[in-house]
């Protein structure tokens, strides 16, 4: 886990009680310190703002596994489905390293599932 400014996350709460929105608690990465941050259940810090604070999934963890995994497989295509919120941004960034990694050039879409359910093709 990691912050779209690339600062390391530790989640150390997802069911904080209380406060109905920001239901996440992390400690961010400041170097020789840990800040506390609270975050909505999308990853967010604030509702209808994208900030470098905002939590994704470390995509570097992930493109090596699905790289190795391109490459041993009979694979003829690949297709992403993620959600809107900015957290699982991780997920398709991942997915674009391991495909440039693998060394095979495969044919691949982003299926975008979006907060009223509706789901559109990027």
């Amino acid at each position: 886990m990691c912050t779209r400014g690339r600062k390391d996350a530790r989640i150390i709460c997802t069911d904080r009680r209380g406060y109905p929105a920001a239901v996440i608690i992390a400690l961010l990465d400041e170097g020789d310190k840990e800040s506390i941050e609270y975050y909505y259940a999308d990853g967010r810090g604030e509702k209808d703002e994208d900030r470098e604070e905002d939590l994704m999934m470390r995509d570097d963890d992930y493109a090596e596994k699905l790289a190795e995994i391109l490459r041993s497989n009979n694979i003829r295509s690949v297709t992403v489905l993620r959600m809107e919120v900015p957290c699982c941004g991780g997920l398709e960034m991942a997915a674009r390293r391991a495909l440039e990694q693998c060394g095979r050039d495969l044919p691949w879409q982003v299926c975008t599932v979006h907060i009223d359910g509706t789901v559109t093709k990027n």
